[in-house]
């Protein structure tokens, strides 16, 4: 979504700041929260915090760059794979329903199915209602396609 990407010269500012201190933690980069995901509650493995320059520099070039342009030349077909099922959350700020639509459309594997979710953002599988929701879905799906 190219509203979450700021201006061109400041991501080009980001990318040679990351370059010189890849770990450097800025308030320009995403702030991860892991407090509603963290199982058990007391876990500290889960990364907090704003995330290394490096990390997200290396994602905004995939999710900007190489993933669409794998998709046009069709390097990320997937036609040699049997079944994906992608579920996505209707509300998700972090991957638009758009993308993920154009995702689906995009790749060609044996047999897909694409379920976007009501209500559901990013954390989709962490909230109870809408995992639940997949799971079933997903289960139903998979005892689909091994008949």
């Amino acid at each position: 979504d190219p509203r979450a990407v700021p201006p061109t010269v400041i991501v080009q500012c980001l990318k040679c700041i990351a370059y010189l201190a890849p770990a450097a933690q800025i308030p320009l980069t995403p702030l991860e929260d892991p407090t509603h995901y963290d199982c058990p509650k007391t876990t500290e493995r889960n990364f907090a915090g704003h995330w290394p320059l490096a990390t997200s520099k290396m994602l905004l070039d995939v999710t900007s760059h190489k993933v669409k342009d794998d998709l046009k030349v069709g390097a990320l077909s997937l036609k040699k794979v049997h079944n994906v099922f992608i579920a996505a959350g209707e509300n998700d700020l972090a991957v638009p329903l758009d993308a993920i639509k154009y995702f689906h459309e995009s790749v060609q594997p044996m047999n897909k199915h694409f379920m976007p979710v009501p209500k559901a953002g990013h954390d989709l599988m962490c909230n109870e209602s809408s995992s639940r929701l997949v799971n079933k879905a997903l289960y139903d799906w998979i005892s689909t396609c091994l008949n």
